[in-house]
């Protein structure tokens, strides 16, 4: 073991690329368990229980940057194999989407703090859109080629979003509606007379049952209401069926700057039980933004 991988979170990393890099593979004996034990109990009298190491933020960043370097710049000098290899064996869907490098996570976070927590929020005629400028962008290009006639909307907040879609069908799909759906009233605009707005839980059946009932033709449904792993997973569950074929499934949130967030936890769930539905890289296009990794197609 090297030292310079550091002891946080670096040896699983260090293990597998040793072995399979120098020509050797990992195996999984499913007879038997293997776990830490940080000194939780039976320690001597003085001493204090829990993790033993004492390791900053920047020793840890350190140890990441000198692996990534390691393994991605073939640069171990027993190594057999180029980390391509690696890749290309594995290569599971959507791996070069997965592959985020620390720059682009650098520079979702600054934009994500920028943008959002400092309320640079982007507006569409006057009224605030919670979205990235990038995300805003694809969802023109997106109604731009599949022209749905009807985008189902949970999580209206303060309007801006749903503004915006109403004029993209205007220009793309005249005829087109959106349907909007939030817990609360926090318009901040006059309701618009070509939307159709509903208050209530979109967790309840009975508001899944009146969305239903208005959508016609081809249907699109993004997903930006309650963040809560547990409430996009109801969200999913009842809107997934309104999303035609050739229709996109947008699951907004799914990644924050510190990683995975709840509504990623849902998403992933649902792709594991739900058929008809597949995970793009659309979002890759533009490296980040609130819908990172939260484009699904209907498919079948």
């Amino acid at each position: 073991m090297d030292e310079n991988h550091g002891h946080w979170g670096q040896m699983g990393v260090e293990v597998a690329c040793k072995a399979w890099l120098s020509g050797g593979k990992l195996m999984t004996n499913k007879n038997t368990w293997f776990a830490h034990f940080f000194r939780g109990g039976g320690v001597p009298e003085g001493h204090k229980s829990g993790f033993p190491y004492k390791l900053s933020q920047g020793a840890v960043d350190r140890a990441r940057e000198y692996s990534d370097d390691l393994w991605l710049n073939n640069k171990w000098e027993k190594q057999t194999r180029d980390f391509q290899w690696l890749v290309n064996k594995f290569n599971p869907p959507t791996w070069e989407y997965k592959m985020v490098s620390e720059d682009r996570q650098k520079l979702f976070a600054k934009m994500y703090n920028h943008i959002h927590k400092r309320k640079h929020d982007s507006i569409w005629r006057g009224v605030p859109l919670w979205k990235f400028p990038t995300d805003i962008q694809l969802y023109h290009e997106v109604i731009h080629e599949t022209k749905p006639d009807t985008i189902v909307e949970i999580g209206t907040a303060s309007g801006g979003s749903s503004l915006y879609f109403q004029d993209m069908l205007d220009i793309i799909n005249p005829g087109g509606k959106v349907i909007t759906v939030d817990i609360r009233d926090r318009l901040q605009m006059k309701r618009d007379p070509r939307i159709t707005y509903i208050i209530g839980n979109s967790n309840k059946r009975n508001v899944a049952a009146q969305v239903k009932k208005l959508v016609s033709g081809k249907c699109m449904v993004t997903i930006d209401g309650d963040h809560k792993r547990q409430a996009v997973k109801w969200d999913l569950h009842l809107y997934s069926p309104l999303v035609t074929k050739g229709q996109y499934l947008v699951v907004e949130d799914c990644y924050i700057d510190k990683g995975l967030f709840g509504p990623g936890e849902a998403k992933n769930w649902f792709l594991e039980r739900y058929k008809g539905f597949k995970q793009t890289d659309r979002c890759s296009r533009y490296m980040v933004g609130m819908t990172m990794d939260g484009w699904l197609l209907k498919d079948a």
